[in-house]
């Protein structure tokens, strides 16, 4: 579940609610991505660093939001810290380059969500804005995802020469 929908749940004082879109898709996406190249060292090794335990030991969505925010939108990102090194280079620079991506996206919306000089409907039209790339979004992703599988075909290719 991504940042601003946890936030929406724990929205308790009213203000404005952002509308589960593609982005949050995406971003739940990563957490899934980030799970499997964080914990595993190989097929069926299950290492998981203490952060992926905290992820898996938090139970309320306030400890599920705070540990997400850590993740994501601290000010000192290190994306690529903690992956098991059983991963590929070409592994690690997708996980690196969607991270980067998503991270900007729900920084994004969070300041959207905090922005107290606008009205609702001022922060509503922003983020239509943003929505409204969904093509470019998916293309984006997409494009990060099959220049990865060519690399490692590539390497397979070399393998075999």
């Amino acid at each position: 579940m991504s940042i601003a929908i946890l936030n929406n749940i724990l929205n308790r004082g009213g203000g404005l609610l952002i509308v589960h879109d593609h982005l949050d898709d995406l971003e739940a996406f990563l957490y899934v991505f980030g799970f499997i190249v964080h914990s595993y060292s190989g097929p069926g090794e299950f290492n998981p660093p203490s952060f992926i335990v905290d992820w898996m030991d938090a139970k309320t969505p306030q400890a599920h939001q705070l540990l997400k925010s850590v993740y994501l939108l601290r000010p000192d990102p290190t994306p690529n810290e903690e992956i098991q090194p059983f991963w590929s280079d070409a592994t690690i620079g997708l996980y690196v380059q969607f991270y980067t991506f998503i991270r900007q996206i729900a920084a994004e919306k969070e300041r959207i969500r905090l922005w107290r000089h606008l009205t609702d409907e001022e922060r509503e039209e922003i983020l239509d804005g943003m929505r409204s790339n969904v093509d470019s979004h998916y293309d984006f992703v997409l494009g990060i995802f099959d220049r990865a599988i060519q690399i490692l075909n590539n390497s397979k290719e070399e393998e075999v020469d």
